[in-house]
């Protein structure tokens, strides 16, 4: 054999191995990649929309910033509320495997996990203390919840920017929550009064059982007027920029009394809305006085599809059922009241446009879950047939539908509502005009 062409053929198969072995990520790359994410972090705890924009290749007018900063934003509810949401941001820590990181074509993709305080205990706390200080509250909570998500990054010339998040919805479901008692709030009618007297004989007389206090048809009307006057400018501006009617009143829990179901703006960018909120009160005899029962937020949106939604009920149940996204990340929620507005059950079906390289297809994957709450941090993956057969059984007692802004169609399963009877919705103002007329009549 010619030993110079053993040689060269040796070289050769080294050189080959040797530029196999650096096709790879470059230690260069993953470490600018992790820079990256652990400054998107930071942002998140530091709740610093235009930090987050800096992480990410997007404008501040594209729809995927326009979505986290609604996140983002806090101050809806007043400062001790904000306090408590910032407190929860605070804690929110993203794991994952570097080892994971997979970089074809300026493109890389990581699946993560966020870490965050379970604050749903952090909110019972408070509750129970009725206020209280905040930084106790999370002092005494050690556990955990876990929301699986993916970052998608893309270099922009040198640099590695953030092109696409999932699961950021889910990690920040607790600024969902209405009505954080506020410590430094007295109760109405509360009223600062001199010490009495030492001399004087304070020993307490026997109170009575209280009583309930009589309720009028025109003490209920009355407070529904109210009720909607007060959010009448929110609830219009949202009938214009969708252009839908936005309210009903019908009595959905079979008390006696009818609910307030409406859609008021949620959110405003440049002056203009941008989401809406769906909202529903209902009346409380002991309290004389309509209580909001369920706020669901940005159930309709100006980005990607819009939104759309059905509420319906059965002979024992209010249902909500939602659905929102892109064709690459869309999901459909179905929320179950009871009568006294305990969510008693909550669905979710995950659908997912994703690339098949091998047959160089686009596949639609479906995922299906089941939570314990109203909001999606603690779930779990259930089979197809159970959720189907779970939701269909909602749909196939549905009653009569009262509020909705699409006609679903024949391959979903809320199809089967279009059978349902449906009350029309009314502008705000009409709401207003009937709901006199019948104090009128």
């Amino acid at each position: 054999m010619n030993l110079k062409k053993l040689t060269t053929a040796v070289l050769s198969a080294s050189m080959l191995l040797s530029f196999t072995a650096c096709t790879g990520p470059s230690k260069k790359d993953i470490q600018a990649i992790e820079n990256i994410i652990e400054e998107y972090g930071d942002a998140l705890r530091d709740v610093d929309a235009e930090a987050v924009l800096e992480t990410t290749n997007w404008d501040d007018d594209d729809k995927e910033y326009l979505e986290v900063e609604s996140l983002l934003q806090f101050d809806t509810q007043g400062d001790y509320a904000v306090k408590y949401f910032e407190g929860v941001a605070d804690t929110i820590t993203i794991d994952y495997d570097s080892d994971d990181i997979e970089i074809k074509d300026g493109k890389a993709t990581i699946k993560v996990t966020y870490e965050i305080i379970d604050w749903e205990e952090v909110l019972d706390i408070i509750f129970m203390n009725n206020g209280g200080q905040i930084k106790d509250a999370f002092e005494e909570v050690e556990d955990t919840v876990k929301i699986k998500g993916k970052i998608t990054l893309v270099k922009d010339g040198k640099e590695w920017k953030i092109t696409k998040v999932t699961g950021l919805d889910e990690v920040f479901a607790f600024i969902d929550i209405n009505g954080i008692p506020d410590p430094d709030i007295q109760p109405t009618g509360t009223v600062e009064t001199d010490p009495l007297p030492t001399d004087v004989d304070v020993t307490p007389t026997p109170t009575p059982e209280p009583t309930a206090v009589p309720v009028s048809f025109e003490d209920v009307v009355e407070s529904a007027t109210y009720t909607l006057t007060l959010d009448q400018e929110f609830i219009e501006d949202a009938e214009n920029a969708f252009d839908m009617k936005s309210t009903n009143i019908e009595d959905l829990n079979q008390d006696g009394y009818p609910e307030l179901i409406f859609i008021a703006a949620g959110s405003y960018m440049d002056g203009e809305v941008f989401d809406a909120d769906l909202y529903i009160w209902s009346f409380f005899p002991d309290t004389g006085r309509y209580n909001l029962c369920v706020w669901q937020r940005e159930i309709i949106y100006m980005a990607a599809d819009g939104g759309s939604f059905i509420v319906f009920t059965t002979g024992k149940e209010i249902v909500i059922t939602y659905s929102g996204g892109e064709e690459s990340d869309y999901h459909t929620d179905t929320l179950v009241y009871d009568f006294d507005w305990n969510c008693i059950a909550h669905y979710r079906r995950d659908e997912r446009l994703e690339y098949e390289p091998i047959t160089q297809t686009y596949l639609y994957t479906y995922d299906y879950h089941k939570y314990e709450t109203e909001v999606s941090v603690d779930g779990k993956e259930i089979g197809e047939n159970e959720y189907y057969n779970a939701v269909s059984g909602y749909i196939d007692d549905a009653e009569y539908v009262v509020a909705s802004n699409y006609t679903p169609s024949t391959d979903v399963i809320e199809y089967g509502l279009i059978a349902v009877p449906e009350y029309s919705m009314m502008y705000c103002y009409e709401a207003i005009v009937y709901l006199n007329a019948m104090v009128e009549n």
